[in-house]
C-alpha cells in the first residue's frame, strides 16, 4: 500500500515523537537513581604508661649527744632522725633496718682517744624492746619526732646485721612522703672514755 507524502512526513513525524519521548523518559530516570557512598571505620587503644617509682630519704647523721651529767650518773641520751618514702607502686612499700653491709659488728666503737672501748647492742629486738642498761645502744621507732613522742620512747632493740633486716615501717598502697621518725639511745658507763663513737646503719626501701 502506497502512502502519500504527506501520511510519510505524518508517520516519520511521529516516530521521532516516540523516540524523543523515550530519550526523555530514560533521562528522567538515570537523573533520579540514588547515590552510593562508602565508609571504612578502625579503632585506636591509647595507653598512658606510668612507670613505678619508690624514693627513700634518711638523715645523714643521728646524733646522741651525752653531757658530763649523763656521763656520771649513766643516764639515757638520745638521739632523732628519719627516714622518708615516696612511691606509687599500687601494693605500697616496705621499710627495713640493718646494720650496714660494710660494718663488722653491732657496737658504736670509740674513734680517736676513745678507740678501743664501745657501745654493746641492748639485749631486746624491735619486736621486743629492752631498757638500755650502762654501755648499751638501740633504737626504736616513735609515733613522731614531736618531743613528747620522742621521750615516751624509754626501750630499744638492738639494730639487726645487714643479712637480718628488721622490717620498721609499710604501707599497703600508693603513699607520698611517708616518714618514719628513728630514736637512737646510749647509756654510758661513767668510764667511758671521752670521744666519738660511731657505726653506720642502713634503711632500705622496697615495693611490695
Amino acid at each position: 500500500m502506497k502512502m502519500s507524502l504527506k501520511q510519510k512526513r505524518s508517520n516519520m513525524t511521529t516516530k521521532i515523537k516516540a523516540i524523543l519521548g523515550l530519550g526523555l523518559v530514560a533521562g528522567i530516570g538515570v537523573g533520579l537513581m540514588p547515590l552510593t557512598s562508602y565508609a571504612a571505620t578502625d579503632s585506636t587503644v591509647v595507653n598512658v604508661i606510668i612507670d613505678e617509682q619508690i624514693t627513700l630519704s634518711a638523715s645523714d647523721t643521728i646524733n646522741v649527744l651525752l653531757d658530763s651529767n649523763q656521763v656520771s650518773n649513766e643516764i639515757l641520751g638520745v638521739g632523732v632522725g628519719s627516714a622518708v618514702v615516696n612511691t606509687n607502686n599500687a601494693a605500697g612499700y616496705t621499710l627495713t633496718l640493718s646494720m650496714a653491709a660494710a660494718a663488722s659488728d653491732q657496737n658504736l666503737n670509740g674513734t680517736g682517744t676513745a678507740v678501743g672501748s664501745s657501745f654493746t647492742p641492748v639485749s631486746g629486738t624491735f619486736a621486743a624492746p629492752a631498757a638500755l642498761t650502762p654501755g648499751t645502744w638501740g633504737f626504736n621507732v616513735a609515733a613522731s619526732n614531736a618531743p613528747t613522742d620522742v621521750a615516751a620512747v624509754t626501750t630499744f632493740g638492738a639494730v639487726p646485721a645487714f643479712a637480718s633486716p628488721v622490717t620498721i615501717s609499710s604501707s599497703t598502697g600508693p603513699i607520698a612522703n611517708s616518714s618514719t621518725t628513728v630514736v637512737v639511745g646510749a647509756m654510758p658507763t661513767s668510764t667511758l672514755p671521752a670521744g666519738t663513737y660511731t657505726n653506720t646503719i642502713t634503711f632500705t626501701a622496697t615495693t611490695n
